[in-house]
């Protein structure tokens, strides 16, 4: 017989700031919300930010969640919405990923680009975004450049200080045209395929690396962007981007065609 775990200590402050966030509250039910709380949900610095924990520290990252949810759940491709859910409630990289692509779809949905999020693309694989200005399409997936998510309000960690900025850059990039794209690519698939990159964090150390490192050099797209088409050839593009993870849209990206 299974036991029945009590109630986690935290479930009823979720649940209050779950009620007031309507999409949320009706994609993640109560008993998902729980076993989650129990699973990954503590407060005291051992368990890594999450939808749970954030709506259990009544966290700004909810009230954005909702805000994008409401505008973006439409887009979903035929109404998929279970793989978005548990990667909200995912504590590893896929859960900050996530924030960053839906960040990056209000983004494009606030300059009239028509989207589909979680489209099926390949082999029973799906991209974060499809984004198309009506006549051609572009197949996006979305990663940020941070190593692990930290922190109960942001989310975001330092990098990691044995690699170069540039180098962790280029090869979180590659790495996910391996993992996303290049079978689909080699077995003669067509699509236009992209990596979004965003590379902002809320930790005050990186922002200081970054002026140090990369803002200081004017050419330094253009350099990631050449290291990347040495190691994935058939990757169409980049798009580098800034978000913060606590407002609804991240900041204008920049496109560089690799082609």
């Amino acid at each position: 017989m299974k036991r029945e775990r009590p109630q986690h200590p935290n479930f009823d402050a979720a649940i209050k700031v779950k009620r007031t966030h309507p999409s949320i509250d009706m994609l993640v039910s109560d008993t998902a919300l729980h076993d989650h709380l129990w699973s990954r949900g503590g407060l005291d610095g051992s368990h890594k930010l999450t939808l749970g924990t954030a709506l259990a520290l009544n966290s700004p990252i909810a009230g954005s969640l909702e805000i994008q949810l409401v505008a973006l759940l439409p887009h979903m491709w035929q109404g998929r919405t279970k793989p978005l859910i548990d990667n909200l409630l995912n504590d590893s990289e896929q859960f900050r990923n996530t924030r960053a692509e839906l960040g990056f779809a209000m983004w494009l949905l606030g300059q009239g680009a028509q989207v589909r999020l979680g489209e099926v693309f390949h082999d029973g694989k799906d991209v974060d975004v499809v984004v198309s200005d009506g006549i051609s399409e572009r197949f996006v997936d979305v990663i940020s450049l941070a190593s692990e998510t930290v922190g109960a309000h942001d989310g975001f960690a330092d990098l990691d200080p044995d690699r170069s900025v540039a180098k962790q850059m280029w090869g979180k990039v590659v790495t996910k045209y391996n993992t996303k794209f290049k079978a689909a690519k080699e077995a003669g698939w067509d699509g236009s395929a992209w990596v979004a990159l965003n590379y902002a964090q809320n930790e005050s150390l990186f922002l200081e690396q970054w002026l140090r490192t990369l803002l200081g050099k004017p050419a330094w797209q253009d350099e990631v962007a050449e290291e990347i088409k040495k190691r994935a050839p058939e990757l169409d593009g980049v798009v580098y981007f800034a978000y913060m993870g606590n407002v609804p849209s991240c900041e204008p990206p920049v496109w560089m065609s690799l082609k």
